[in-house]
């Protein structure tokens, strides 16, 4: 993260957990050590890609497999700016 006059900020861990779906609309929250955030989604018609936006951001991701997804999250707050690339395993 940038915070214009004071530079870039470390970085954070993060869980996404899925409550629920229907077709290819699905919920859930974005959660971090400092905050909870509802999330809401949808699949793209390729079955691989999917685009989410919480309170204040967006991410757009892509199914590499079964277990690993790859996410491009984007965030612009008046004292803060976010851009960031993860890729996620699924947990048991």
């Amino acid at each position: 993260r940038y915070i214009p006059g004071a530079g870039f900020e470390g970085t954070a861990e993060i869980t996404y957990e899925i409550d629920k779906q229907e077709g290819r609309l699905f919920v859930g929250r974005k959660i971090t050590e400092k905050l909870t955030e509802d999330i809401i989604g949808v699949v793209a018609y390729d079955n691989r890609s999917f685009y989410v936006v919480d309170s204040n951001g967006k991410m757009i991701g892509k199914l590499n497999s079964s277990t690993e997804i790859e996410t491009y999250y984007m965030e612009a707050t008046p004292t803060a700016m976010v851009v960031a690339v993860n890729r996620l395993e699924r947990q048991p």
